[in-house]
C-alpha cells in the first residue's frame, strides 16, 4: 500500500508539463494565427501531453490505471474551447481504448466528464466571475469530478481510489490548473500588450486607418498578377477646406468629420484594399487586383458616399466634401513615383474646382489592340 501510494509522486512530472505547454502557446500565439487554428493546434499539443501523461500510469489493478491526462483535457476545454476540447478527448481515448483492460469504460468517461467540466466553466462560470483568478479553484474542482467514474470499478478499487488516491489527485489538479493560468494570463497580457504597441506604431489613432508607415510597408509587401488588364491604384484623397471646417466649428467637429470621412471610405473599399491617412485631412487608398474602369468606379463611390450625407456634429450638419486623384498602372510602380503622379491627379481634381476625382491611367491597354497584337 505505502509503495503504491509513493507511486503518486510520479504524477508531479506531468504538472509540469504545463509550462512547456505555455510557453509553447506564447510561441505559436507570435505567428498570428486565427482562433480557430489555435484552438485545433492546442488540443493537438494537450492532447499529446495527455498521452505523454498515461506512459507511466499507476496500476490499481489489471487494466485499471490512473494517470493525469484528465488534467490535460479539462485544461484543453477551459482555455481553448470546444474544438480543442474534441481534439484533445479524442486523442486520449484513442490511446485509452488501445491500451484497454478492465478500467477501459471508466477512463473514457472519465475523460469526458474532465471535457465537460471545463466547457461548463470556461461557458457558464469563467463570465460570471470578475477576476479570473477567483474562478480558478472552481475549475480545480470541476475537473476532479472526473473522479466519478470510480464508481464504475469494483467496489475495493473505488474505495482505494476515493480514500488514497482521489485527495492527492486533487492537490494535483488544484496545482496544475493554478500553474497554467497563471502562466497563460502572463502570456496573454504580453501578447496584449505587443499587439497593442503594434497597433500604435502602425495605426492612426484618431481614424483607425493605418498610418503613411504601415501602408508603405503594406505595398512593398503586395504582389502584383499576372494579367495585362489588372492592375493595382493609387488615390490620394484631400478634404476640400478643411481648415474652413475647423475654424468655423471648432478642432473637435474637424476630427468628427475626418473620422466620418475614415468610416465611409472603408465601407467602399474591398477586404484586400489598403486604406491610410497620411497627415492632416490627407488619405491615401491603395487599390489591388483591380481593372482600370473598377479604380474609376470604386474612388468615384467614395468621393460620392462624402458628399451626399453631410456630417453630423452636435446638433449641427457640416458639409463635407473630397477632392480625388487616381493613377492606375498595370505595372508595379515605385510607391513614391505612383504616389507623386496621383498628387498630380489630385491638384487637377482641386484646380477643377473641388469635390471631383481626377485619373490617369499609367501603362493602361486598350483590348482590340492587344488582341489584334495577340
Amino acid at each position: 500500500m505505502l509503495d503504491m501510494v509513493g507511486n503518486l509522486s510520479r504524477f508531479v512530472e506531468p504538472v509540469g508539463l504545463t509550462i512547456l505547454l505555455v510557453y509553447f502557446y506564447g510561441y505559436y500565439s507570435r505567428t498570428t494565427p486565427t482562433a480557430v487554428r489555435t484552438s485545433m493546434v492546442m488540443g493537438a499539443v494537450f492532447g499529446i501531453a495527455a498521452v505523454i501523461s498515461m506512459a507511466s500510469p499507476l496500476e490499481l489493478a489489471d487494466g485499471i490505471i490512473i494517470a493525469l491526462r484528465n488534467l490535460f483535457i479539462g485544461i484543453s476545454a477551459a482555455f481553448f474551447g470546444w474544438r480543442a476540447a474534441a481534439i484533445t478527448l479524442g486523442i486520449a481515448m484513442t490511446v485509452r481504448l488501445g491500451i484497454g483492460g478492465d478500467g477501459t469504460a471508466a477512463g473514457v468517461v472519465a475523460m469526458a466528464i474532465a471535457a465537460g467540466m471545463g466547457l461548463i466553466w470556461t461557458s457558464f462560470i469563467r463570465p460570471r466571475i470578475a477576476h479570473s483568478w477567483a474562478s480558478l479553484p472552481i475549475l480545480a474542482t470541476l475537473i476532479s469530478a472526473h473522479g466519478l467514474a470510480s464508481f464504475m470499478f469494483p467496489t475495493e478499487i473505488a474505495a482505494l481510489f476515493f480514500l488514497k488516491i482521489m485527495p492527492v489527485l486533487f492537490v494535483l489538479n488544484f496545482v496544475g490548473t493554478i500553474a497554467f493560468a497563471t502562466l497563460i494570463d502572463r502570456e496573454r497580457n504580453l501578447l496584449g500588450e505587443t499587439s497593442m504597441l503594434l497597433q500604435a506604431a502602425t495605426t492612426d489613432p484618431l481614424t483607425r486607418a493605418m498610418n503613411r508607415r504601415s501602408v508603405m510597408d503594406g505595398y512593398g509587401n503586395l504582389e502584383m498578377l499576372n494579367h495585362p488588364y489588372r492592375g493595382i491604384a493609387i488615390v490620394c484623397i484631400d478634404v476640400d477646406n478643411f481648415k474652413v471646417t475647423n475654424d468655423t466649428y471648432g478642432h473637435l467637429a474637424g476630427d468628427k468629420v475626418l473620422v466620418e470621412i475614415s468610416s465611409r471610405i472603408k465601407s467602399c473599399l474591398r477586404g484586400g484594399d489598403l486604406f491610410a491617412r497620411m497627415s492632416g485631412d490627407e488619405f491615401l487608398i491603395v487599390l489591388t487586383n483591380v481593372a482600370s474602369h473598377e479604380a474609376q468606379v470604386i474612388t468615384e463611390r467614395c468621393r460620392k458616399i462624402i458628399s451626399r450625407v453631410p456630417v453630423a456634429f452636435e446638433g449641427r450638419t457640416i458639409d463635407t466634401s473630397i477632392s480625388v486623384g487616381t493613377v492606375w498602372s498595370s505595372r508595379f510602380e515605385p510607391f513614391g513615383e505612383f504616389r507623386d503622379a496621383a498628387d498630380v491627379a489630385l491638384y487637377r481634381a482641386k484646380s477643377a474646382g473641388r469635390d471631383c476625382m481626377a485619373f490617369n491611367g499609367k501603362h493602361d491597354f486598350d483590348l482590340q489592340t492587344a488582341l489584334d497584337a495577340a
